[in-house]
């Protein structure tokens, strides 16, 4: 959840924006700044707003820490806490179930009566590239991929 909806639920936990801006001891232009992306808040405001929603601390501050932090390496840092355990299982789940449904080369190409082989190769780089990027989504978070085995290709 990213600091825009913790906020908005704060709104909606507090009645008003400027409840909440008092309930975390900031001004409603820092909740507006926030909302807006411009600037994270600071962190007693996150652990107020924390507490006022019933969440983990580090899942705000990590949420006000994206706002503001460029460095990637270091962002990559707070996606954990910011994706939140249910969205990591989801992103596991739905990656498995796309790569037991890819079908095999040769089914796709019987499916689709293209015999030539060229759906073979063209299959098999789009799961390349799709276990490439979801590898990465998982370094990302912070999980460790699953060990895979080794895509075959016509041509090798």
């Amino acid at each position: 959840m990213d600091l825009r909806e913790l906020i908005e639920n704060g709104n909606k936990a507090a009645g008003t924006q400027a409840a909440l801006a008092k309930a975390i001891g900031v001004t409603t232009q820092n909740i507006a700044n926030a909302k807006a992306g411009r600037y994270g808040l600071p962190d007693y405001a996150c652990f107020q707003l924390a507490t006022l929603l019933k969440i983990d601390p580090a899942q705000v501050i990590a949420a006000s820490a994206l706002v503001t932090e460029r460095n990637e390496e270091r962002r990559k840092v707070f996606y954990p806490f910011v994706m939140g355990k249910t969205a990591t299982i989801a992103a596991l789940s739905l990656g498995l179930v796309i790569l037991k449904m890819t079908p095999i080369d040769a089914e796709a190409a019987l499916r689709l009566g293209i015999n030539n082989g060229s759906i073979g190769i063209m299959s098999s780089l789009i799961l390349a590239i799709m276990l490439i990027k979801f590898k990465d989504r998982l370094r990302q978070i912070g999980t460790k991929p699953i060990k895979l085995p080794a895509i075959r290709t016509p041509l090798a």
